[in-house]
C-alpha cells in the first residue's frame, strides 16, 4: 500500500485550523502524522489545580496535579509541549499537593505562568510549605515572558522578589504584600516593559521604596486598577516622565483623587475603563483629573484615546440606562477635539449579560447602536475633528 507524503506546513495549517479540544483529540488518536501537531495544541495551555475537584471559580476546565502526572508518566514528551500555565491554589488537597514538586519539574518550557485564583483572595503563608517552596524553587529557575499574580495575599517580601525576578516582559499583580510597609530589597527587574497593578498599594509602595526609578522608568505599558490610594499614585508620578503607555481602570468620572495628575511627556496611548454607565459630576467637570490627563499641556504627544464602559445587563431586553452629564460631554467633545496631537478617539463598550439566554449577536448589536447613538450625539466636535471609532469588545 503507497503512502501519501504531506508536507509538514501544510499539517501544521490543517491542525491549526481545528477549533475545538474534542476535534484535536480524535484527530491525534485517528492519524499519526497528526499526533504531535494536535498534542501541542492541546497541551500548549494547561490549567492545573491543587484540590481535588474542581470548583464554580473559573477553574472548570483545570486539571488536578495527580492526573498530570499520570499523563506525564506515561508520555513523557507532553510535558514539553506546555508553554502557557495556570495553577489555582484554592482549597489544597493534601493528595494533590504531593504532586506538585514532580509535576513542576517537569515543564522546563513554560514562558506564560498565571497563579492564584480567579474566585476567592488566598494568603500565600496559609498554603501547605510544600506548595510554596515548590513553586518558589521552580521560579528561581525560570525566565517568563508574563507572569500573573490572581488574588494572593500576604506574600512576603522575599518571596515577591522570586516572583518578580521571574519575569522578563510582562507582570500582572493583583496581590498583597505581607506587611503593607514592607520594603523590597533590590533592583526592580530590568527587563520587565509591561506592569500592570489591580489594587495593590503594598505593591505600589513597596516599588517605590526599592530605588529603582531609572528602571521603572523604563517600562512601556502601565496599567492600573483601584488606583484610589497614594501609594498608587505615589509609583503613577516616579513613572509619568517616560511613559508611553497607561490604562486606568476606575469605578467612576470622579475616581483619581489627586486634584493634579503628573505630566506625561512621552504618553502617546490612553486608555480608561469605567466600571460604570454613569458619567455624571456633581463638581464643575473642568476640574476633574480624568480631563486634565486629556490637556495638550499634560500629555503634548498624545495620539490614541480610548474610553470603554462596562454595562451589566439583567435580560436580553434590558436597557443598558446610560447616563452621561451633558455638561461632562460637552467639555469632553471640545478638549478631544482642540487637542493637537490625537487622532483617533475609541469608544468601546462591554456588556456582560447576567441572563445567559441573552447571549446573541443580536442582542449585542442592539446594545452596540444604542451606545454608538448616544456617543455620535454627544462628540459631534470630536467626530469632525478626529477619526472616532466605536465598538463593542
Amino acid at each position: 500500500m503507497s503512502t501519501v507524503w504531506i508536507a509538514q506546513e501544510l499539517i501544521d495549517l490543517i491542525v491549526s485550523n481545528i477549533t475545538d479540544d474534542a476535534s484535536l483529540k480524535s484527530c491525534a488518536l485517528a492519524a499519526h502524522r497528526f499526533r504531535a501537531g494536535c498534542q501541542k495544541r492541546l497541551f500548549a495551555k494547561l490549567q492545573l489545580r491543587v484540590s481535588s475537584n474542581a470548583t464554580q471559580h473559573g477553574d472548570d476546565a483545570s486539571v488536578a496535579f495527580t492526573t498530570a502526572l499520570r499523563h506525564f508518566n506515561d508520555h513523557q514528551h507532553l510535558a514539553g509541549y506546555v508553554v502557557d500555565l495556570t495553577v489555582h491554589l484554592l482549597a489544597p488537597d493534601a493528595h494533590e499537593i504531593q504532586a506538585v514538586p514532580p509535576v513542576l519539574g517537569r515543564l522546563n518550557n513554560v514562558m506564560e505562568l498565571c497563579i492564584g485564583h480567579f474566585g476567592a483572595l488566598i494568603a500565600w503563608d496559609t498554603l501547605p510549605s510544600i506548595c510554596t517552596s515548590s513553586i518558589l524553587q521552580w521560579l528561581e529557575t525560570r525566565r517568563l515572558q508574563k507572569l500573573t499574580f490572581h488574588h494572593i495575599d500576604k506574600i512576603g517580601a522575599h518571596e515577591f522578589w522570586t516572583f518578580l525576578r521571574s519575569s522578563e516582559d510582562q507582570l500582572y499583580v493583583a496581590c498583597g504584600l505581607a506587611q503593607p510597609t514592607s520594603t523590597l530589597s533590590g533592583l526592580f527587574p530590568h527587563t520587565i516593559k509591561s506592569l500592570s497593578l489591580v489594587a495593590s498599594p503594598s505593591v505600589a509602595q513597596g516599588l517605590c521604596q526599592t530605588g529603582s526609578a531609572s528602571i521603572l522608568q523604563r517600562l512601556e505599558t502601565l496599567i492600573f486598577s483601584g488606583v484610589g490610594s497614594p501609594e498608587a499614585w505615589e509609583l503613577l508620578f516616579l513613572v509619568a516622565p517616560t511613559l508611553p503607555r497607561l490604562l486606568l481602570v476606575l469605578m467612576n468620572v470622579t475616581a483619581i483623587p489627586l486634584p493634579t495628575p503628573p505630566r506625561f511627556p512621552e504618553l502617546t496611548w490612553l486608555l480608561m475603563t469605567f466600571r460604570t454607565r454613569q458619567w455624571e459630576s456633581d463638581g464643575d467637570p473642568r476640574n476633574l483629573p480624568m480631563l486634565r490627563i486629556l490637556t495638550y499641556s499634560l500629555a503634548p504627544k498624545l495620539e490614541e484615546v480610548a474610553f470603554q464602559m462596562c454595562s451589566i445587563i439583567g435580560t436580553a431586553s434590558g436597557a443598558p440606562m446610560y447616563s452621561f452629564s451633558s455638561k461632562l460631554l460637552e467639555i469632553l467633545d471640545e478638549l478631544l477635539a482642540q487637542h493637537g496631537t490625537i487622532r483617533d478617539v475609541a469608544f468601546r463598550l462591554r456588556c456582560r449579560f447576567e441572563d445567559p439566554e441573552a447571549v446573541n449577536a443580536q442582542v449585542a448589536a442592539a446594545h452596540l447602536s444604542a451606545f454608538s447613538a448616544t456617543v455620535s450625539a454627544g462628540f459631534p466636535k470630536t467626530a469632525a475633528a478626529k477619526r472616532v471609532i466605536i465598538a463593542l469588545v
